[in-house]
């Protein structure tokens, strides 16, 4: 199943959650797209939009599933995830620093990690579809309305909304985990 982790909790104290922590005013400071077989398209300020499998451990991520995208459209998402990295999109410093301020420098070949969330689960989610052109999602924004819309459709899932994942998304202990 597809889900969202969301990164709280900086486990390495750096700088750039910090800032965004900060500008946000959320402890949520980065958000990936994991697949139900673990790799997840992953916004990197070094590398461009890019894939990778790591260990979700829940001090460190909320793991939102997203039970309403079926396989069929998880194939989908990953296919135009697919075509992102195989263009070598970049990171988009602009739009996630000041975009929040001024929602016209989108740049269309630049992403930045919720935005790029946003828009891969976008046409499979209604609150964000009906959201229109708003194109500055923050990782908080992000996670709020996946987690509203989780709870709102009353999904099966919901009593799994505080589970700890493996890297694998499947679940393997539960967990109680600080809301956003």
């Amino acid at each position: 199943m597809l889900h969202l982790a969301v990164a709280i909790n900086d486990k390495n104290n750096n700088l750039i959650p910090k800032i965004v922590s900060l500008f946000t005013y959320s402890v949520a400071y980065h958000t990936e797209l994991v697949f139900s077989d673990g790799k997840a398209i992953f916004a990197s300020h070094k590398a461009g939009i890019t894939w990778v499998e790591r260990e979700y451990n829940p001090y460190n991520w909320v793991n939102v599933p997203l039970p309403w995208i079926g396989r069929h459209e998880q194939i989908l998402i990953r296919e135009w995830c697919n075509d992102l990295v195989q263009q070598d999109a970049q990171y988009d410093w602009a739009g996630a620093i000041f975009g929040g301020f001024w929602n016209n420098i989108e740049d269309p070949n630049k992403w930045f990690c919720s935005e790029l969330c946003a828009a891969a689960i976008r046409e499979y989610t209604p609150p964000i579809k009906e959201a229109g052109d708003k194109k500055w999602w923050s990782p908080k924004d992000l996670w709020k309305v996946c987690s509203d819309y989780l709870v709102a459709t009353k999904s099966d899932m919901t009593k799994f909304y505080h589970c700890r994942f493996d890297n694998r998304g499947k679940n393997i202990k539960k967990e109680d985990v600080k809301s956003a």
